[in-house]
């Protein structure tokens, strides 16, 4: 790309820095009043984005390709490159009379400013990465042309306050430093506006809602100054206006350089008292409407300032449940949180629409809730969060400078306090509006000492942040802040699927709010692996289980697949290839993330109930073997589709515990249901079955409906089918099958870490391996796309394509997997929505997959006639292609 100037208009505007120049101090040399000089004209310098790393620079410009396969990032790039500042230039056309300021929203890890060659700002307020930076540059600004320069100093995670990647994978050879957020210059007039703020307050019957408001007004001239602030509301979007609200004007009178707060009270505003007011709902309870917050400041009869926020009208608070978890509630309504760990890009490159998919991804699978541990992101993840219903969970991080009084980065001097409470600070008013925001992590392994959480309660007081601030993703609460609700017992690595039925303290269990936990390596399908490890690294993966892999968060007790390896073996026998190892690690891991999230939304209406999971983790920074429920390169994993299956609505369910079926009712209201299971041996054979027809209410109820009756001689490995049906036949019964087995899981309590519980002796599925080869037909179809089922996944110009497969062979097909590939590249076509996928097909059964195809227009997607659908299964010896037929 070309250097993009940047055009600056008159007052009330703003214009975010489109594009960078960027060059090491070590070619370009130190001196910024000549680098920021308008005359200067850069040579071998390198175009970037307006929010870019260093690294990230580099990589758009070609220097750097395909980092992520095999081991190149460590091979090929010389950490030594960052060891020195890098200058990151741009420039802008002023036009009008109006002041100017630049505002920074992110730069890691500190800077200093030059503005038409002379410096602004240095290192030491331009630090840390969540603080925004603001220099009134008018005497500096000339009309027409232009310069600022950063120049970005390198640091580390355990030296500043800044990102880190913890053990989570490899981390950037640069440490992010660039500027990663976005730079905006500002035009105002006299007077200039920040830091818009609305807060709501929903009464217990939801029949009313009262609105504050806020803005901080600075006059920025020599002169007193009279000015106009006008406060507008409006339905997002141009919507009808439900609730017409007037606007609002306040006359403030402001001295020579003087700055106020002017504040709207719904007892003296009667427009900000609404009756049955629109509110917003987390996904699954509800619709998600937004207004928009339009504040003007009018001086002299011009407008001088402008600004603007979208908010949600909603109320969040939170109470110490039985059993110490912490329980939300949503305008009053008790609400289980069931989400994910959110991870960033590795380079925090910003790509709106794969946001847009992952989140997508995240409510498909019947999440509502994400947690960002310490990687903040930036403004759209919030924005689209709002539009999705997904409760967002920000915070800081664990590992590094953050929580250096637990021993885990460089002590804090007397400005780590100041950038601390000025990321606060910066963060709540950022988050503060954005109804998705429910609450605030100060902490993360640890709460933050009593100073820094002092100081982060009045950042969060002062921009009256009005959802629960947690002093610690752990049990560790604060005298400063108060208990946590939360625990963080892990695991991290492979637990077997009764474990998340446990309910003692020290374990993961299903009880209270465990806030990061997971079945530990979740391994991409062969497509993906094949996209980024070399034929040697795919012959250790699969042969030497100690083997440390680059995609395995080195270095780290995650840095090889040993637990996992274990657990396989021991459980599904000896992998006989790589293609065996995968094909065995997708059913391990459907087991494990299906029972981990049946296990908790069942204990919701416990006695010392299941709060709220965070299942660690929901994608990927980069191709990795840990943890994601969907792949890099957004091809879902069995797991993926075990835990869509396990967060059905209405879902029939195996209790591991109580060797029960269970049937749990999310939809809001009471149903009638008949219920049935079938017991079958490894050949398909039913032994036993029961049917029963239940009234389970709604609002998440559990109702178990009998114990399975396993019998006798049925072998070690047995396969339990559910059937749960509605009395309206329009509606699609529910189908699932469990495979399991007569022995059981012991687990060895006793050696329980912060990592995993191991096993002393395991379930034994061996007998799978021996399933002779099933037999399938298989038909496709495609159609142009159906209405638009999620709000940000647009189907405009795409496809429906469905795959009906039947099993005409005589033993079970076990985890039939469909998939739509791009015959051009080899690859799976992602991102799409399948309604389900990874199924078990006994004789004569069939399943009929669907799945939501996005326009061709999107580079990912490929045209639908170069796609064919191919039908793999655990033990199908040649998967199946067939072409699509168009309808």
């Amino acid at each position: 790309m070309a250097h993009l100037p940047t055009r600056a208009a008159g007052a009330a505007t703003a214009a975010s820095v489109r594009s960078w120049q960027v060059r090491s101090s070590a070619q370009a040399g130190p001196d910024g009043s000549v680098v920021s000089d308008p005359r200067f004209r850069p040579s071998g310098w390198h175009d970037a984005p307006p929010r870019s790393t260093v690294m990230a620079a580099l990589m758009h410009n070609g220097l750097f390709s395909a980092v992520e396969w095999s081991t190149r990032v460590r091979d090929e790039v010389d950490p030594g490159l960052f060891e020195v500042p890098w200058w990151f230039r741009t420039t802008f056309t002023a036009t009008g009379r109006a002041r100017t300021l630049v505002r920074s929203d992110g730069i890691i890890h500190a800077a200093d400013l030059y503005v038409n060659g002379v410096q602004v700002a240095d290192r030491t307020v331009i630090s840390g990465a969540y603080t925004t930076n603001t220099f009134d540059i008018t005497p500096l600004v000339r009309a027409g042309r232009n310069a600022i320069a950063y120049l970005v100093h390198p640091g580390t995670p355990k030296t500043d306050l800044s990102i880190g990647w913890v053990d989570w994978n490899v981390w950037p050879p640069d440490h992010n430093m660039g500027i990663w957020r976005d730079v905006w210059i500002l035009r105002t007039g006299a007077v200039s506006l920040a830091r818009p703020r609305i807060t709501s307050e929903v009464s217990e019957d939801r029949r009313h809602a009262q609105l504050t408001i806020s803005v901080d007004v600075a006059n920025r001239s020599g002169a007193a100054v009279r000015a106009a602030v006008r406060f507008a509301i409006s339905p997002a979007g141009g919507g009808p206006r439900d609730h017409p609200l007037e606007p609002i004007v306040r006359e403030v009178e402001l001295a020579p350089g003087s700055d106020t707060r002017v504040t709207l009270l719904p007892i003296d505003e009667p427009g900000l008292r609404l009756a049955d007011p629109p509110l917003w709902w987390p996904a699954g309870l509800g619709d998600q409407p937004l207004f928009d917050l339009e504040i003007t400041a009018a001086a002299g009869g011009d407008e001088s300032d402008r600004v603007a926020t979208r908010f949600g009208v909603r109320s969040v608070r939170s109470e110490i449940a039985a059993g110490g978890g912490r329980r939300f509630f949503v305008n009053g309504r008790p609400v289980q949180v069931i989400g994910a760990g959110w991870a960033p890009d590795l380079w925090l490159r910003h790509d709106d629409q794969r946001l847009r998919d992952e989140l997508s991804y995240a409510t498909w699978l019947g999440l509502n809730a994400i947690r960002l541990e310490g990687k903040l992101e930036n403004p759209e993840i919030y924005e689209l969060a709002d539009e999705a219903g997904l409760m967002m969970l920000p915070g800081f991080e664990c590992c590094d400078k953050w929580e250096a009084h637990a021993g885990s980065g460089e002590a804090w001097d007397e400005q780590d306090f100041d950038v601390a409470a000025r990321s606060m600070s910066d963060e709540a008013y950022r988050l503060g509006n954005h109804p998705s925001v429910v609450g605030f992590f100060i902490g993360s392994d640890f709460p933050p000492e009593p100073r820094a959480a002092q100081l982060y309660l009045d950042a969060l007081a002062d921009a009256r942040f009005d959802v629960p601030v947690v002093p610690s993703a752990t049990a560790e609460g604060s005298e400063v802040a108060g208990p946590s609700g939360m625990k963080m017992t892990g695991p991290y690595a492979w637990v077997p699927p009764d474990y998340w039925y446990r309910t003692e303290e020290n374990l993961g269990g299903a009880i209270g709010f465990n806030s990061e936990t997971g079945a530990g390596n979740n391994l991409p399908r062969l497509a993906s692996l094949r996209r980024f490890m070399s034929d040697a690294d795919l012959e250790a993966l699969w042969q030497e289980p100690a083997s440390k892999h680059v995609h395995a968060a080195p270095p780290s007790e995650f840095d090889n697949l040993a637990i996992f390896h274990r657990a396989l073996r021991a459980r599904y026998g000896e992998p006989a290839s790589l293609g065996d190892f995968v094909r065995k690690a997708q059913l391990m891991n459907y087991e494990a993330v299906r029972a981990q999230f049946e296990a908790y939304r069942a204990r919701d209406g416990a006695g010392q109930p299941a709060t709220g999971m965070v299942y660690w983790m929901l994608n990927s920074a980069w191709p990795s073997l840990n943890w994601q429920l969907w792949d890099w390169y957004l091809d879902p994993s069995a797991a993926y589709f075990a835990a869509r299956r396990a967060n059905s609505p209405l879902h029939a369910l195996y209790a591991y515990d109580e060797h029960a079926v269970v049937v749990l009712n999310r939809t809001g209201e009471p149903v009638s249901v008949r219920a049935s299971a079938v017991v079958r041996d490894l050949e398909g054979v039913a032994r036993w079955d029961r049917s029963e027809v239940l009234e389970v209410p709604g609002d998440g109820a559990c109702v178990e409906a009998y114990g399975v009756m396993v019998p006798g001689g049925i072998g070690p490995t047995y396969f339990l089918e559910l059937w749960l049906e509605l009395e309206d036949e329009a509606v699609a019964p529910s189908h699932d099958v469990y495979w399991l087995s007569t022995v059981g899981d012991e687990l060895a309590l006793e050696e329980t870490s912060w990592q995993h519980t191991p096993v002393r002796s395991s379930a034994d599925l061996r007998a799978m391996q021996g399933l002779r080869s099933a037999v399938l037909t298989a038909s496709a179809r495609t159609e142009p796309a159906r209405a638009v089922r999620l709000p940000l996944w647009d189907t405009c110009g795409g496809w429906d394509v469905s795959v009906r497969i039947e099993n005409t062979g005589d033993v079970p097909a076990v985890d039939v997997h469909a998939s739509l590939l791009d015959t051009e590249s080899g690859n799976p076509v992602a991102p799409l929505l399948w309604d389900g996928n990874d199924v078990v097909l006994f004789s004569g059964q069939s399943a009929v997959l669907t799945a939501s195809v996005p326009a061709p227009a999107r580079a990912v997607v490929a045209p639908m006639e170069r796609c064919a659908m191919v039908v793999e299964a655990f033990n199908l010896d040649k998967p199946l292609r067939v072409a699509p037929a168009v309808s």
